[in-house]
């Protein structure tokens, strides 16, 4: 069984602190396979703890380069409907 391949937009403490660790916890059937915030250092930096091989600083270039089976939106709730 291949795993879920997620993407995760915003790299802020919601992000690092809950969503990332819970689906890290879940690694025999997920896999976090790219991150994504306009602040390229603190998406490197959390790529670089969690062990995420793919940072993006433009969500659109994200989607048109990862085949993700889901996106997990971490960014401020004004943001998520334009992002989804």
């Amino acid at each position: 069984m291949e795993k879920l391949k997620v993407g995760i937009v915003g790299c802020g403490l919601i992000a690092c602190k809950r969503h990332i660790p819970a689906f890290l916890k879940l690694k025999k059937t997920v896999a976090v396979a790219a991150l994504c915030d306009t602040n390229e250092s603190a998406a490197q930096q959390t790529a670089l703890q969690d062990g995420i091989k793919k940072v993006y600083t433009n969500f659109t270039e994200m989607l048109a380069k990862e085949k993700l089976d889901a996106i997990d939106i971490c960014t401020p709730p004004q943001t998520h409907a334009s992002l989804a």
